[in-house]
């Protein structure tokens, strides 16, 4: 199982929308909210690496912050 590491989103964000936007690329096992980021957890490694390659960058949120996803 491999933790993808998201930054930069606003603190208002939910873990609910980020499994929201995450999901889409594959079944997670869970998100981790931290303090500032959060890890998600995907079963296939393969979708992990499409999660990052499509959502590192991505306007996301109220604020439209660029995230930042590895």
């Amino acid at each position: 199982m491999k933790p993808v590491f998201v930054g930069n989103f606003d603190y208002e964000t939910r873990q609910s929308e980020l499994e929201r936007l995450f999901s889409k690329y594959g079944r997670i096992d869970r998100v981790d909210m931290k303090s500032g980021f959060a890890l998600v957890y995907y079963d296939d490694e393969r979708d992990a690496e499409d999660a990052i390659r499509t959502l590192d960058s991505r306007p996301f949120g109220y604020g439209k912050w660029r995230l930042s996803v590895e």
